[in-house]
């Protein structure tokens, strides 16, 4: 009998609004860029962490929309950190470090900008504070695959020593955040959904 594997939990990030499962959870100043809008985030959450203030804008959305879905979730003590893996998909990457260290390199290049020069720095900001050792995998595509994806965290649990898989879609420039997240595992609860990628469609969106 094939296993059935189900999204948790879900957060949705859109500019100045933030959803888990569908409802508002924060709502930020419009008028304000990408910067402020995460540092708001991270003030609201009451999170300690210095090392966030040296991320690049697409490292700290990912970081926070983590963050938020990860204290959502119901025993997170359950889930097998050593066999939890991370796959997102971006679309921008970190084009905007790229920018600003082809720029330092008419004079010295940064090393504190090359570190954020790969889109897949992020999975590693993840997993570090989170301890997930995991496979992972980070995409580069203008959306959300939704049967790529679907495909491939199927393929994780079932074939490859995977208990739990983080999700989404990450995308941040100076003034827009694109997130969608979700916590993909074998545990069934009231309100959880079955995994498919109808269901990734479907929590990929802001809620009116």
């Amino acid at each position: 009998m094939d296993k059935k594997y189900f999204i948790n939990d879900f957060m949705n990030w859109k500019d100045h609004r933030i959803q888990l499962n569908g409802k508002d959870l924060l709502n930020l100043d419009p008028a304000t860029d990408s910067i402020n809008r995460t540092k708001a985030v991270y003030q609201q959450l009451g999170i300690s962490y210095p090392k966030f203030f040296k991320m690049d804008i697409l490292s700290k959305a990912a970081f926070l929309a983590t963050e938020i879905l990860w204290s959502n979730i119901d025993h997170p003590e359950s889930f097998n950190k050593e066999k939890t893996a991370t796959v997102l998909t971006t679309c921008d990457g970190c084009i905007a470090v790229d920018k600003n260290y082809e720029e330092s390199r008419k004079s010295f290049p940064s090393p504190a900008l090359f570190v954020y020069t790969l889109p897949n720095i992020m999975l590693g900001e993840i997993c570090i504070r989170n301890g997930f050792k995991g496979e992972q995998l980070c995409n580069i595509a203008e959306e959300e695959q939704a049967d790529f994806i679907a495909f491939y965290v199927q393929d994780l649990l079932s074939n490859r020593d995977t208990e739990a898989c983080l999700c989404g879609f990450v995308n941040a420039t100076s003034q827009h955040i694109i997130v969608h997240l979700r916590w993909v595992s074998t545990q069934e609860s009231s309100s959880s959904l079955p995994f498919h990628s109808g269901s990734i469609k479907a929590t990929s969106l802001i809620s009116p």
